[in-house]
């Protein structure tokens, strides 16, 4: 296959990996001399194996998570050529771990994505003083279930904590410059 951007490549990938039911992220980057990619490779979530602390580190941790590195090797990778256009080089289909089921293949991590129309329906419900559970609840009865929403509640609350915060010293001086 040729795609004309890496970008094409990841969306193809992403939305087989979304069919087949894995979840897909950046493994590497090879760059030119211009900082264009020449190799670029996605490869499941689960590729990989986490690094274990030595027993003198394990002193507290700092928060409990879930091992789910298993040392998938299912890949794809796309490579530049002379005009300028992407094409898979590398493909490996098989995976060593058990696959998503349809049911659940919406809460696949790099499917989610909390859109701009989600953020203003959100802030919209936070100036009715309507919380993040309510205004999900309220979203996934109008788009006809949790699995057409596009993202989860722990998603909306992260996004409007960052809204919050990259607004945080801003309040001020926005109203400031509309007086002026």
């Amino acid at each position: 296959m040729q795609f004309d951007t890496w970008e094409e490549g990841m969306a193809f990938y992403k939305m087989y990996a979304h069919d087949v039911g894995f979840s897909v992220r950046i493994w590497t980057t090879h760059k030119d001399d211009h900082g264009v990619p020449v190799w670029k490779r996605f490869v499941c979530a689960r590729k990989g194996w986490r690094k274990v602390a030595r027993e003198e580190e394990r002193i507290k941790p700092k928060r409990k998570f879930k091992l789910t590195r298993c040392g998938c090797e299912a890949m794809i990778g796309l490579k530049r050529q002379d005009d300028g256009k992407y094409v898979v080089a590398r493909f490996v289909q098989s995976h060593t771990h058990q696959l998503i089921s349809p049911s659940k293949r919406h809460l696949i991590k790099s499917n989610r994505e909390v859109s701009s129309e989600l953020r203003r329906k959100l802030l919209t419900c936070h100036k009715a003083m309507v919380g993040t559970f309510a205004a999900y609840h309220l979203l996934s009865v109008e788009k006809g279930g949790q699995q057409n929403v596009g993202c989860t509640k722990r998603d909306l609350q992260n996004s409007h904590r960052d809204f919050k915060r990259a607004i945080k010293g801003a309040d001020g001086q926005i109203i400031v410059d509309i007086m002026r």
